[in-house]
């Protein structure tokens, strides 16, 4: 791995982290909606949310998702995923077609690169 790939690699692993707690700060900030919601329910909310964002226009999922999401991982669970491959694969065909596109990179990269470089600044 030359220093370039490490240093991607440590971009993109700092921009998940970062987009993940932002979006459970964003889901408590809001009021915690799903935390009293039994895990049968909470499972069927997901799977209606993704299946919403597969079968939608939109690249990013909707708020619902993402706080769907981040109850699961308050609760230290992970969704069953056994019922949705279709989907799964739907949204993963949508996500390919930003391969096609040539401001893809400047987009996706140019986001995570700012981010990576504003929690730098704040954590010197």
């Amino acid at each position: 791995m030359t220093i370039d790939d490490a240093f991607r690699d440590q971009i993109i692993s700092h921009a998940a982290a970062a987009s993940k707690m932002d979006e459970i700060a964003g889901y408590l900030r809001r009021g915690r909606e799903h935390e009293h919601l039994p895990l049968v329910n909470l499972q069927a909310a997901y799977e209606a949310a993704l299946h919403a964002w597969a079968a939608g226009p939109h690249y990013a999922p909707s708020e619902q998702y993402l706080d769907l999401s981040a109850e699961f991982e308050l609760r230290g669970l992970e969704p069953d995923y056994a019922g949705l491959k279709s989907d799964m694969d739907l949204l993963s065909s949508k996500i390919q077609t930003l391969k096609g596109r040539e401001d893809a990179v400047d987009i996706v990269g140019g986001k995570i690169i700012d981010t990576y470089l504003r929690d730098q600044k704040h954590r010197n």
